[in-house]
């Protein structure tokens, strides 16, 4: 896992199980818009995700950034 990713992983404090998941991601950008209203996370993975640990992380973004009135994960399986 991309070091950018392992730290964004621990400061929204995702649960450690879901981690296996990105052993092979990185972080392709981050994108924010329109005077830090709209925020877009876009994420490189080896596979497609479960829609369980999709959500997870969503939920988990947007409740640290809940200053950001929308947060997007958009998740780039290769």
């Amino acid at each position: 896992m991309q070091d950018k990713l392992q730290k964004l992983f621990t400061e929204i404090d995702l649960d450690d199980n879901l981690l296996s998941y990105f052993s092979d991601a990185s972080i392709e950008k981050v994108v924010i818009y329109d005077n830090n209203k709209l925020l877009d996370f876009i994420i490189n993975t080896k596979e497609v995700l479960p829609i369980d640990v999709y959500n997870n992380v969503l939920y988990k973004l947007i409740a640290y950034f809940h200053q950001i009135k929308e947060v997007k994960l958009i998740i780039r399986p290769k």
